[in-house]
């Protein structure tokens, strides 16, 4: 009888179920690289006929756009961002960019474009196109202070356009607010008393406001509602005045308030002007003293609540710009859905008005005659890229730029610019060492782009990781990490990369390395900190290794090098664990810490480029010097082979390239059941490795 050659057909379901879901697993995993495309933009420098011939070209220490302009012998014009935001159909807009990328410099150039000339009483003063912002922002004349007067070569970019300069220069009254100086304290009553004594300085420029009101009070023909009104209006502004309002709603519509009764003396539109829109977001997240749970509702409801009634539905306003380093999304903070919101790294139109780009840079080298310098200048300072309609630009921070054409030195000057607290807390997490273990190897790390626009769970998530709370659980660490290298990307200590779009699963995948020399050296000061206190290292002993390894290198007798690198992991107690069979397994985990050390310390003391990475869970550390390269290998004793030599030298074939280093050196570290290190060098091995493509620098 045949036999039945038919296939089951539970199986035959069963497969094809099987493939399906391989298949979705698949596609859901592949990702679309949204490429990004270099462009230039159209950027001018501005300088004097007659150079001051200052040591800082550009000044450092400016407070304002008009001390600037004063006291630079060049500068780079940026005034058509005010053609560009009045042209906006937004009423009022929100620009995001890291600290110290131009956002306070050039809402005081906005404030002194649109500013309307008046005196203390409140009176309009000459026609504006005698005024001395006309003449700088029309014909590049410096007439604010007769000692440092001055004229551009070549007037600004935004002097082109004179029909938009007679419909705004010098037209409105402004409302400037900095939030830094109104958002601050542990709890919600003591941050309602710093409003108070904010909103009194504030409300105190404009005294003049209550004359109008004076006056319809008096005059008898006025009607009695008027007079009412006036009355009430006037005694409303003595509380903010003598710091005696109350009423919480009566503050959260104080902005549109004082608005009201500019526009009621000038009979003209407001400009408001937001300074750290979300300072108050840092009192969340602060570790030190963390607002309760009601507190913190409140607080955020209050600003959500300033920020709405000022710009939402405002009928005395003009046009409103906010400026910070950081986005929230929905229902997270205080930006009303009427505000246009223009991510500075991320999809941004503005991206050429913050932060220097790469031909404005080219220009100031040029003026300056130290062209030679650039290429060194960009592998310090570069590595920031901004987009628009998948199209890149690179970008600078402009506080380094100013500091080393001042000093023609490299320096960190992240701490000289007066970076939060919170930054350097995050910075300091043993939860976020793993992160940046990678991204100091020139490795990046993919976050979903949704983690830029920080929400609710976010603030939750980076609240328990500055706490380094217990209660954090595997997931919510991975997302408290995630929010926390977003939160320094926003901040601009890491750089983003092009997007990447998973088909299946709708989400936009974004990279994210360290950008350039100056966060390199920052993170790996943070991380080198972090590795002495957890392990107990003294600096005496890891100077030591550091010195020994050097000479190592050079050809002094490895014994040497060893009995110093015996000494470093004999500190360290958890370097060793029994495993099954008694046997004894280096902890996988300190061994890539202590890498990472001897690394960062050759980095600092002899000039090496280092890279640490792991494969099969043993990490190895590569080393460039001046024409000499350096491949540390470890291993431990129960995985020596016989032809591990000859495996090696297929394995770092991509490694290495023999064509402009001199000398190479090859080094295996092996650990020793009896926790004994043993140190092999060799010069030979890597002959044998070829060529490679170019090797990964910073």
């Amino acid at each position: 009888m045949a036999q039945n050659t038919r296939a089951d057909p539970v199986k035959l379901r069963i497969r094809l179920i099987f493939a399906i879901c391989s298949l979705i697993l698949f596609v859901s995993s592949v990702s679309i690289d949204e490429q990004w495309k270099p462009f230039e933009l159209d950027t001018s420098i501005s300088y004097r006929k007659e150079p001051l011939n200052r040591s800082d070209p550009i000044a450092r220490n400016a407070s304002s756009f008009v001390e600037l302009v004063e006291n630079s012998d060049v500068f780079v014009d940026k005034s058509l961002l005010l053609k560009t935001i009045f042209e906006c159909s937004h009423a009022a807009i929100l620009v995001t960019a890291p600290k110290g990328w131009g956002k306070s410099t050039n809402l005081d150039m906005i404030k002194t474009f649109v500013q309307l000339p008046y005196d203390h009483e409140g009176n309009e003063l000459h026609p504006v196109g005698a005024s001395n912002s006309f003449k700088f922002f029309s014909e590049g004349e410096m007439m604010w202070h007769a000692d440092k007067y001055g004229k551009l070569q070549n007037p600004l970019l935004v002097s082109a356009y004179d029909e938009f300069i007679c419909d705004h220069l010098g037209k409105y009254p402004v409302v400037k607010v900095e939030m830094k100086r109104m958002a601050f304290g542990s709890t919600y009553q003591e941050v309602l008393d710093n409003v108070k004594v904010y909103l009194k300085e504030l409300f105190d420029q404009f005294r003049f406001v209550v004359k109008p009101l004076f006056t319809v009070m008096q005059d008898e023909q006025a009607s009695r509602a008027a007079r009412r009104r006036s009355y009430h209006m006037l005694c409303k502004y003595a509380t903010f005045v003598n710091m005696n309002q109350e009423n919480v709603t009566n503050l959260q519509h104080s902005l549109k308030f004082l608005c009201g009764l500019l526009f009621n003396h000038f009979r003209r539109r407001i400009v408001i002007l937001v300074d750290d829109y979300e300072h108050h977001f840092n009192i969340l997240i602060n570790n030190t003293h963390p607002p309760d749970k009601q507190d913190e509702t409140d607080i955020s409801y209050f600003f959500k609540s300033l920020m709405r009634f000022a710009f939402k539905d405002n009928t005395y306003l003009e046009k409103g710009v906010l400026t910070g380093a950081f986005q929230f999304g929905t229902g997270a903070h205080h930006t009303p859905n009427t505000i246009g919101e223009f991510n500075y790294v991320y999809e941004n139109p503005l991206l050429k008005f913050y932060g220097f780009t790469q031909s404005e840079m080219e220009a100031l080298f040029d003026y300056l005659k130290i062209s030679y310098q650039f290429p060194e200048v960009e592998r310090w300072y570069s590595g920031y890229h901004a987009s628009y309609e998948n199209h890149s630009c690179l970008v600078y921070s402009p506080p380094s730029i100013v500091e080393y054409l001042a000093t023609r030195k490299f320096a960190n000057t992240l701490h000289t610019r007066g970076e939060n607290e919170i930054i350097n807390m995050i910075m300091s997490l043993p939860k976020m060492r793993g992160s940046f273990e990678l991204l100091i190897n020139n490795q990046s790390i993919t976050i979903n782009a949704k983690s830029l626009y920080f929400t609710k769970l976010d603030i939750v998530g980076l609240q328990l990781l500055v706490q380094q709370s217990s209660l954090i659980d595997l997931e919510q660490r991975r997302t408290a990490v995630e929010v926390g290298l977003a939160y320094l990307a926003s901040a601009g200590y890491l750089s983003l990369g092009a997007i990447k779009r998973q088909i299946l699963r709708y989400r936009r995948m974004v990279s994210i390395q360290i950008p350039n020399n100056q966060m390199l050296d920052e993170f790996s000061k943070h991380l080198m900190l972090q590795y002495k206190q957890e392990y107990g290292i003294s600096d005496e002993t890891i100077e030591l290794v550091t010195e020994k390894f050097h000479k190592c290198i050079q050809g002094d007798r490895p014994e040497f090098f060893r009995d110093s690198l015996q000494s470093l992991y004999d500190q360290v107690t958890l370097f060793h664990y029994e495993g099954k069979a008694n046997l004894t397994f280096v902890n996988r985990s300190v061994q890539y810490s202590m890498l990472n050390l001897i690394s960062i310390n050759m980095r600092y003391r002899y000039q090496y480029k280092t890279v640490v990475s792991e494969e099969y869970f043993r990490p190895n550390v590569i080393l460039y010097g001046d024409r000499h390269t350096v491949i540390v290998h470890t291993r431990t004793e129960h995985v020596l082979g016989r032809n591990r030599n000859a495996v090696l030298a297929r394995k770092f074939r991509h490694l290495i390239s023999t064509a402009d280093i001199s000398k190479i050196t090859y080094m295996v570290w092996d650990y020793h059941l009896d926790k004994r290190i043993h140190v092999e060098v060799s010069k030979e091995i890597l002959s044998r490795a070829g060529q490679r493509t170019e090797v990964p620098r910073y």
